[in-house]
């Protein structure tokens, strides 16, 4: 059986172009049939304005934003106070100057660094808290100042010859 896709004039004989309109004739037997959707049936029946439910991501406690902030401001103030330190026992002693700045650095350095990181983690899931933007700062702040702390401790040594 053949059958005209533009006109649908059905023929018995095999034609290439239909006599009608001149569209070409297509046979039936070869063409694969339609099989409809049987998995899911009620998938067009389903009210379009429900809202689907979505994943979110669950947001950081609030320890974590404290111990954060606590791990900064402790590092940027241990910092201040290194850098003030290394100078004033630079001017009178240097060898002093060289033995307060590395420990100072040694305390600031690791705690601005974990709590510039645990702020920055805070961030990254998705908190939107004032603790930890100002906490990845004073962090940053204090890896910053305690690097320059160690910098002027090393250039210490060069005061003690």
């Amino acid at each position: 059986m053949y059958i005209c896709p533009n006109c649908k004039k059905v023929f018995d004989s095999p034609l290439k172009f239909c006599y009608e309109c001149g569209t070409q004739v297509v046979n039936v037997e070869q063409q694969p049939q339609y099989q409809p959707n049987t998995y899911n049936q009620n998938f067009y029946q389903q009210n379009p304005y429900v809202a689907t439910p979505y994943y979110q991501p669950q947001r950081p406690s609030k320890a974590k934003e404290i111990i954060g902030m606590i791990l900064s401001i402790s590092g940027f103030a241990s910092s201040i106070i290194g850098i003030i330190y290394t100078i004033l026992f630079m001017a009178i002693e240097p060898s002093a100057g060289f033995f307060m700045g590395f420990i100072f650095s040694l305390e600031c350095f690791p705690c601005s660094l974990i709590g510039f990181l645990f702020s920055k983690g805070c961030i990254n899931n998705g908190s939107t808290s004032k603790l930890s933007s100002v906490g990845k700062a004073l962090g940053l702040a204090g890896v910053i100042i305690s690097s320059v702390v160690l910098f002027l401790t090393f250039a210490c040594i060069g005061f003690m010859e």
